[in-house]
């Protein structure tokens, strides 16, 4: 969020957006969700994007990856990440913005994969 003072704006440290429920054309039949892929412009030094997400619309998010939750490397464009453990009809992401105080990350896109389990 960018507040603007005069000439130049001043974004906020912290941000929040959670995304709709995705459920791959499929509602009622469970998935095995396996990629999401984030796409951004080349993110600021200082600035990350967390990634969480729950399941069929449980109470708590849950990192979706043990050992890869974010994205934070400096100059990063695209980053594949796998998801771990997440199976169900529907899925909604959650993603936390940090920012520092002149800049910003800006998500391009995001895109999510997985396969569907017709027999379960």
């Amino acid at each position: 969020m960018a507040i603007c003072n005069a000439q130049n704006p001043t974004y906020s440290s912290n941000a929040v957006l959670d995304t709709l429920l995705y459920h791959a054309n499929t509602p009622y039949v469970d998935k095995s969700w396996e990629m999401f892929q984030i796409g951004t412009e080349s993110l600021p030094i200082g600035c990350s994007i967390g990634i969480t997400a729950r399941k069929n619309l449980t109470d708590s998010f849950a990192n979706i990856n043990s050992s890869l939750s974010e994205v934070s490397t400096a100059y990063t464009e695209l980053q594949d990440i796998f998801i771990e453990g997440f199976m169900g009809r529907q899925l909604q992401l959650r993603l936390s913005f940090t920012s520092n105080v002149t800049s910003r990350a800006k998500v391009r896109f995001i895109g999510l994969s997985g396969i569907v389990n017709y027999l379960i």
